[in-house]
């Protein structure tokens, strides 16, 4: 929704609440130098409930905010200028490059997740070769792909689980 908009919707709301809230004062004869509103006092019941229901909805459309965007395959970054969707395929594909550079992986799959602040959350299931030191590689590996990650979007990676699922002499399928 565009800024004029909603500040439109606001003055409103507020205006629905005001009128609103003196149409129930009217009803209840709190406020009674105003004949022509003798209506309002006849139809007390529907008067207070037409009421009540625009007070509702007014103080929605003032404190709820609209939908939210559909991220749940990616993340939503926002600046200034405008916003940016980075899919998960994306962040998958920025993690699974990274890693062809290491000879020592035979092959790979990467499974990623989002927290609350937009951290990436890791998850790489790794095939090595036999003689591969899998401590000094997986410390390569979480450095490697968080600098990576941070460089190419701009997010921080807060976990990089590694599972090692083979260990093998031969070239296995990538």
């Amino acid at each position: 929704m565009k800024v004029f908009d909603k500040i439109n919707l606001k003055i409103f709301s507020v205006i629905i609440i005001i009128i609103s809230v003196v149409a129930m004062l009217f009803s209840f004869d709190i406020i009674q130098d105003f004949d022509f509103l003798d209506v309002l006092q006849e139809n007390l019941i529907l008067t207070n409930v037409i009421s009540v229901i625009f007070i509702l909805l007014a103080i929605k459309s003032l404190f709820i905010t609209g939908k939210k965007e559909d991220v749940s395959n990616g993340v939503l970054l926002e600046n200034s200028n405008g916003k940016l969707f980075i899919s998960k395929e994306s962040i998958i594909g920025m993690i699974e490059t990274d890693l062809k550079s290491y000879s020592e992986i035979l092959s790979k799959s990467a499974k990623i997740a989002f927290d609350e602040q937009n951290n990436l959350l890791v998850e790489l299931t790794l095939a090595i070769r036999k003689d591969t030191s899998i401590k000094e590689l997986s410390g390569k590996i979480q450095n490697s792909v968080k600098t990576a990650v941070k460089k190419s979007a701009d997010l921080d990676v807060k976990f990089i689980d590694i599972k090692i699922k083979n260990v093998a002499e031969e070239d296995i399928k990538k």
